[in-house]
């Protein structure tokens, strides 16, 4: 029973992982990097808590506008999203077995390099918390990147 709840840990650790993970790279310079002041770092940390409220409380409405108008979510088993209503199905579908919730929480400091003024590939640490319709709950510590490109003002992943 603890393999199995250990192997659907692992399982939608990952898949939650990928989904942050989201490449949005057209032609850049291999020796583009550049300096940004902190009003962008504070929209793009705006961006990045917008995404991580739409995965805890499951509302993908909220991170829709955040959204590169040619995003591509591709999941640990290798499915492909370009639509936000696509993805909020299938990952709805992964809570009809033992798993009730995750909750993520950042933890530490946020890895930045900026390609250019506006391409930004950020990486950091974060906790998972898993709740399990067993009333067990588990954590997991965990890597993630993610790539942002302001777009009209805004910062898109």
């Amino acid at each position: 029973m603890m393999k199995q709840r250990q192997a659907s840990i692992y399982k939608y650790t990952q898949l939650l992982w990928s989904v942050l993970l989201v490449l949005v790279i057209w032609n850049v310079p291999q020796s583009a990097l550049a300096d940004v002041n902190s009003q962008e770092i504070n929209a793009i940390i705006h961006t990045r808590d917008i995404a991580l409220q739409a995965i805890n409380t499951r509302d993908f409405t909220k991170i829709q506008p955040y959204l590169h108008p040619n995003f591509t979510i591709t999941t640990v088993d290798n499915q492909t999203f370009h639509q936000v209503p696509e993805f909020e199905k299938y990952w709805n579908q992964q809570f009809s077995s033992s798993i009730k919730d995750i909750k993520m929480q950042l933890k530490g400091d946020t890895l930045r390099t900026f390609l250019t003024p506006e391409i930004d590939v950020a990486s950091g640490e974060a906790i998972a918390s898993f709740s399990f319709k067993d009333g067990k709950a588990a954590d997991m510590a965990l890597r993630w990147t993610a790539v942002l490109q302001k777009l009209q003002d805004k910062w898109t992943i």
